[in-house]
């Protein structure tokens, strides 16, 4: 996005994810570490709230101001699943666990670091024919695709 290239999601772009704030995480982690009654114990840490991939890249279209297109594709890659939010409820029991950085937020910061960032080559085609080679990854037919 930074160099405005055309962005391809795949499926449908309504997979969704939980996206969180890499502090936030961080203070997780710590929080963890300092609790004696998380030892032993499976926690998972994330925002608890599910994004689409689309939205997901329309926010970061937005911050980067780029003219990207931004096309769905309904190429999928084998194993990846449709919705992954994460259960933070024993993390809020145990550790007091709350996120502070909402997406928004979070999105803007990265993408003031990301602008400050060295552009390397691009290898994004070079990784999708090796994940085709490699029998994980089904491409649509192009007619199908649709620009968002």
């Amino acid at each position: 996005m930074l160099e405005n290239k055309p962005v391809n999601i795949f499926e449908d772009g309504l997979e969704s994810r939980d996206y969180v704030y890499v502090t936030d995480i961080a203070d997780g982690v710590v929080a963890s570490l300092e609790n004696d009654e998380s030892n032993g114990q499976v926690i998972n840490l994330g925002s608890g709230m599910d994004t689409s991939v689309i939205d997901l890249a329309h926010v970061l279209k937005k911050n980067l101001e780029s003219r990207s297109s931004i096309t769905i594709t309904g190429d999928f890659r084998i194993g990846d699943i449709a919705h992954n939010k994460a259960d933070i409820l024993k993390a809020k029991k145990i550790l007091g666990f709350n996120p502070k950085t909402d997406l928004v937020d979070g999105i803007r910061t990265f993408c003031e670091w990301v602008k400050g960032q060295e552009i390397f080559d691009d290898k994004y085609e070079n990784s999708l024919d090796e994940i085709e080679h490699a029998g994980m990854l089904f491409r649509n037919d192009k007619n199908s695709q649709k620009r968002v």
